[in-house]
């Protein structure tokens, strides 16, 4: 049963931060499943990709805020799309590659298979 809904813009990492410093209830479930594809290139008030904020910046950032407060796991929903790219280290911010075409838009999907498929792996 749902006791507590709040919103906030995820690729938002001011609204991240308030939505997390706002909570005080234990989490026996995070569910991040945000997710945009193949959206105009634009750059979220804090500079960042709006896709790679929405995917990945947003929900990492969250997870770190929220982590003292998860009793039981994090789930991380992504698709199969980061199979088939490469994180560029060198332009991170996508700054110099076209955003349009597909093998950036896999790239785009490749940090989230970074996110750890087992929190409590020693």
């Amino acid at each position: 049963m749902v006791q507590n809904v709040r919103h906030f813009d995820v690729s938002d990492m001011t609204s991240v931060r308030t939505f997390a410093d706002s909570w005080s209830d234990r989490l026996d479930i995070l569910i991040n499943n945000a997710g945009v594809m193949d959206i105009p290139s634009s750059r979220t008030a804090d500079g960042l990709d709006v896709q790679t904020a929405t995917n990945h910046t947003g929900p990492f950032f969250l997870i770190n805020l929220l982590l003292g407060h998860v009793t039981d796991r994090v789930v991380h929903v992504t698709s199969q799309l980061h199979r088939q790219g490469r994180i560029d280290l060198t332009d991170l911010d996508w700054r110099t590659v076209c955003t349009t075409e597909w093998p950036p838009t896999r790239r785009r999907s490749s940090p989230s298979s970074c996110f750890p498929r087992n929190s409590n792996a020693a």
